[in-house]
């Protein structure tokens, strides 16, 4: 039986991006009864699992301070990860097991093995140093630097640095960009999720060991839906992630438009959240805070339509490709459905500022079956183009195991 160290910064345990990302791969690596053993920082509490969990001893915080002020070749989150023991455990661990290969979560933890003389992966995901550029040029005041793993580190880390952080975000932009350069000759293959920066980094680096594996989409039965109209309009994603907190703002101020929050209209919106959404939410009673859910499709399945009115980011956004695979109809804007291929008024909304999301949101409350037929459309596409089982097949074929 083939064997593989999928080495993570934290464990898949909601829909949030880069998890069902994770998932997904663990997925298909198991149905193609490969060996998983799993290297993470956070404790594992499902004791029921396919996969060998290796938990990894975190840095203590004043290791994060010495790596703050000495390991000046990594990035800033580099060095909020780096773990010397995490680094020893996993060298024993490739020393101990002969790996087929050693598949590593994004840059932040590159470190660990990229020194290591083994067949290795490196998945970008995205490129961050655009993601990060993106952030600076649409900053706020509730950006945090520790995004979801604000709750795993000491609290004072987010006092010490919120003054400097739009310095800092600039700063990491260039560093994570460095390093995405440095890293890309160390490892045998890279992976995006999207088609388009694969590209683009291919192109930049002149590297063609670079490959793309997006969020697939469950090759199930599509029935025509179902509309709940208390549930017409959505958002999804995890709120103490930084993009979707901004995206949340971006919701606030079009329902906070003329036109719209005089309309007795509301959007529901799933996904965790804490003090800052609720603060962004706190002047509309079109907003409702639903909290996250167990199973996503409670969330879409009767939904006629996602509204994603995204800032900044960089990559597939898995909201979008997933909303779409429901038959539910997105708005949204050209950095919502970067890199999936989608034509706007085809298979998605495009609109690019408040008032026009208003007026389209408004336009659209009493035309069901145009959401429909867009949905369906958009539903059609992704599964054409990111269906699990296209999707399985380029995976397995470029890490090259199977």
């Amino acid at each position: 039986m083939k064997k593989v160290l999928y080495i993570v910064s934290r464990l898949p345990t909601s829909y949030a991006g880069r998890e069902y990302m994770i998932n997904q791969n663990i997925r298909f690596l198991l149905e193609g009864e490969v060996k998983v053993d799993i290297a993470h920082f956070d404790e594992n509490k499902k004791k029921c699992d396919k996969k060998n969990h290796i938990q990894m001893p975190k840095p203590h915080p004043l290791e994060i301070l010495f790596n703050g002020i000495f390991r000046w070749k990594f990035s800033f989150q580099e060095r909020l990860f780096y773990s010397a023991r995490a680094k020893k455990m996993v060298a024993k661990l490739i020393r101990e097991n002969n790996y087929d290969l050693v598949l590593v979560d994004m840059v932040r933890m590159a470190y660990l093995v990229e020194e290591e003389k083994v067949k290795k992966i490196l998945e970008y995901d995205d490129l961050l140093s655009l993601r990060y550029k993106r952030m600076v040029s649409s900053f706020s005041d509730n950006i945090d630097l520790l995004g979801t793993y604000s709750e795993k580190y000491p609290s004072f880390f987010a006092t010490i640095v919120k003054p400097f952080r739009k310095m800092i975000l600039s700063m990491e932009s260039s560093l994570i960009g460095n390093r995405e350069v440095v890293l890309s000759r160390k490892f045998n293959k890279l992976s995006f999720t999207s088609p388009l920066e694969a590209s683009l980094f291919k192109e930049s680096t002149g590297l063609e060991n670079i490959f793309f594996n997006p969020p697939c989409v469950p090759e199930n039965v599509f029935t025509e839906k179902l509309l709940d109209e208390d549930n017409y309009y959505v958002f999804v994603g995890n709120l103490k992630a930084n993009h979707n907190l901004a995206c949340l703002r971006e919701i606030s101020n079009i329902f906070a438009t003329e036109n719209l929050k005089n309309e007795n209209i509301k959007i529901y919106v799933y996904g965790d959240y804490d003090q800052r959404a609720i603060d962004l939410c706190a002047s509309s009673n079109q907003i409702i805070l639903k909290g996250m859910v167990e199973d996503i499709s409670s969330a879409l399945s009767t939904a006629a339509c996602l509204i994603a009115p995204i800032p900044f980011g960089s990559g597939i956004k898995v909201k979008v490709v997933e909303a779409m695979s429901y038959g539910v109809a997105v708005i949204t804007n050209s950095i919502g459905v970067e890199g999936i291929g989608v034509t706007a008024g085809v298979e998605y909304i495009e609109c690019n500022d408040s008032n026009e999301f208003a007026n389209k949101i408004i336009e659209l409350r009493y035309s069901p079956e145009e959401l429909q037929q867009i949905g369906a459309r958009g539903r059609s596409y992704v599964m054409n183009n990111f269906s699990e089982g296209k999707v399985r097949i380029n995976f397995l074929k470029n890490i090259e195991i199977l």
